[in-house]
């Protein structure tokens, strides 16, 4: 979802501008804002100092403490992970600032802005997916030897976040939707924290939060960072390749096991990519089918709580998903399935919607 500054739902946002102003040196009017569930991200990518101003509401679930311990972790990535963009103070040397705007609360942080720009998925080869999973890996290395340290960042657990929330399944679907989900929450929950596996992970690593600069990868966005799995990052890597239309279209003949199994593979190149950085135990590869279907189930709620497009859409989108809580068949196997049932509901005017980002 792309504002002007014009077009930009927020109450009082010129005492907003005004504030940005004068903390970062930066005029939110004169360039372009995209909106991701919760954020206001302005993008001002010319100049010799390129970077982006992330604009947030402060509530109960998000603090300044909170995102001072996300700045916190990445400043630690920063030591063994150059590719991470970092933070970049106010003028009054702060890392994160509030500023009222009508009756909201915001908090506003400024990032370098990473290099390069999203990798086109029709473009996308066995080196990206494999240097993808380096990068992860790199990562998740990191994170492993500071967790092994003591819970020195303030965020939350995996499953303590409104994701886990799955009350709605019922209300929208059925009874034995919410309990499939109910589940693979409760399976996931059974598996111990052991720093070889369990750590501060990105949250949301996928291709909308990696830029390409001439095949170096780069990292941002953390803003969903916690603990947790480093198995459910390496899913949402996977999930969103699985499900790229445009990756899809370039290989018309072959299954969706085969475009993540086989030697040039999705996960077979992402796998390779982050065991070149860090040694996952097999027994978490094994797990990998239910970490999937938990990130299948977190997106699904996603679009019901935020309630993104109408009904109608909503339904043709999100039905067909919940064909992977099952336990009966590897999800991965599923996706030439649920995409089927999904096109078959979805009409030219509601694809066009989905494609401009907006709640139609």
């Amino acid at each position: 979802m792309t504002f002007t500054f014009e077009t930009l739902p927020i109450e009082g946002k010129e005492i907003l501008r005004q504030g940005i102003l004068e903390r970062f040196h930066r005029d939110i009017s004169t360039v372009s804002c995209a909106f991701s569930t919760r954020n206001y991200v302005f993008i001002f990518g010319e100049g010799c100092f390129p970077a982006i101003i992330r604009v947030g509401a402060e509530t109960p679930q998000r603090s300044v403490q909170d995102v001072l311990s996300e700045i916190m972790w990445m400043d630690d990535l920063k030591n063994d992970v150059h590719n991470i963009c970092q933070p970049i103070p106010s003028l009054e040397n702060r890392m994160v600032e509030r500023i009222t705007s009508g009756e909201s609360l915001y908090l506003v942080t400024m990032f370098r802005k990473a290099n390069g720009a999203i990798f086109p998925d029709t473009q996308w080869d066995a080196d990206y997916f494999y240097n993808a999973g380096a990068l992860l890996g790199k990562i998740h290395r990191t994170s492993s030897e500071e967790y092994q340290r003591g819970f020195r960042y303030k965020r939350r657990h995996w499953d303590e976040n409104y994701g886990c929330d799955f009350s709605s399944f019922e209300e929208n679907f059925s009874s034995e939707a919410q309990q499939d989900a109910q589940a693979v929450l409760q399976r996931i929950q059974s598996i111990p924290r052991d720093p070889r596996w369990y750590g501060m992970i990105h949250g949301d690593f996928q291709n909308g939060n990696i830029f390409s600069d001439w095949g170096e990868l780069w990292a941002f966005d953390f803003d969903d960072c916690g603990y947790g799995y480093f198995m459910y990052d390496i899913v949402c890597l996977l999930h969103i390749f699985a499900h790229s239309r445009g990756y899809i279209a370039t290989h018309p003949n072959r299954t969706s096991h085969d475009l993540a199994y086989a030697e040039d593979g999705i996960l077979t190149q992402i796998r390779a990519g982050y065991t070149s950085e860090y040694l996952l135990p097999e027994e978490q590869w094994e797990l990998l089918p239910d970490f999937f279907r938990l990130r299948v189930a977190q997106i699904v709620s996603l679009h019901l709580r935020l309630k993104l497009y109408s009904k109608d859409i909503q339904f043709a989108l999100t039905e067909p998903m919940l064909a992977y809580l099952r336990c009966d068949k590897d999800p991965i196997d599923r996706i030439d399935e649920v995409r089927k049932v999904s096109g078959s509901r979805l009409t030219p005017e509601m694809y066009r919607v989905i494609s401009q980002g907006f709640a139609g």
